[in-house]
């Protein structure tokens, strides 16, 4: 039986932005963003289920379909990382935002698989150029 993960709502500090800082590199708008930007908006949350161990920025975002709970960036805090716990633990993210619908951009295919294997869908891909002015 998968344990029910346990979220916690997090204060922002400068130490917990820190943690955070490594996302730029795999944020796939982390060539035009800092960490920083990336966050912006977002509130912090600690997801734990057994020995699995995350935090989550999911920035609230209102949308066609009512408000997206958009997971900005993720950092896991423990070595075992199974997706389908952080799934379970993002899914009442959402709900505690009340959102509708729940989504995430990555560079990593190892999450996008994980993501799709518990429901979530690929919708496109972003792509970006750097203009020579």
């Amino acid at each position: 039986m998968a344990v029910e993960p346990k979220v916690t709502p997090r204060e922002w500090s400068p130490e917990l932005l820190e943690r955070f800082a490594p996302i730029a590199a795999r944020n796939p708008w982390g060539a035009l963003e800092t960490h920083g930007e990336q966050l912006h908006g977002a509130y912090v949350f600690q997801l734990d289920a057994g020995a699995q161990s995350a935090l989550a920025a999911v920035r609230p975002v209102l949308c066609t379909h009512g408000v997206r709970a958009e997971v900005v960036g993720m950092v896991s805090e423990a070595p075992l990382f199974q997706f389908a716990a952080i799934d379970r633990g993002l899914m009442r993210v959402a709900t505690m935002l009340n959102a509708d619908v729940l989504a995430m951009s990555t560079q990593l295919p190892g999450l996008v698989r994980g993501a799709q294997r518990v429901g979530w869908v690929t919708t496109g891909a972003i792509v970006t150029k750097k203009l020579g002015h």
